[in-house]
């Protein structure tokens, strides 16, 4: 597997074990992640990610392990085209009991080989 992309707000907090004021009645962060061997790119409102949270997903220091790429919500779809033009396979979620799984904006934008 060469990536995993996330879309759900609850595996999203999960994941990153944080939390967040985006969605009314639940402590959720509106966010994707995309998730490779390597690295770990998070898809938010950067603005509302508290000096804490930073330090919690080691943003400042990228150039080692253990950190989380912050990155602009709406350049999810621009990176994945770009990124999965390097990927062979990508998990990406599909609909189950609760989930509706992955916008079909997150699919297009993922690179199929033919």
């Amino acid at each position: 597997m060469d990536a995993m992309v996330v879309t759900s707000l609850d595996e999203v907090a999960w994941l990153l074990n944080i939390r967040g004021r985006d969605t009314p009645y639940s402590p959720l962060v509106r966010a994707f992640l995309i998730v490779t061997p390597s690295e770990i790119h998070m898809y938010t409102n950067q603005s509302k990610i508290p000096r804490e949270v930073r330090l919690h997903l080691n943003t400042w220091s990228c150039h080692s392990e253990n950190c989380v790429r912050l990155h602009y919500y709406e350049n999810i779809t621009g990176d994945l085209r770009t990124f999965s033009q390097g990927w062979s396979r990508v998990l990406i979620p599909s609909d189950y009991m609760y989930n509706q799984g992955a916008s079909q904006a997150i699919y297009s934008a993922v690179f199929m080989r033919k």
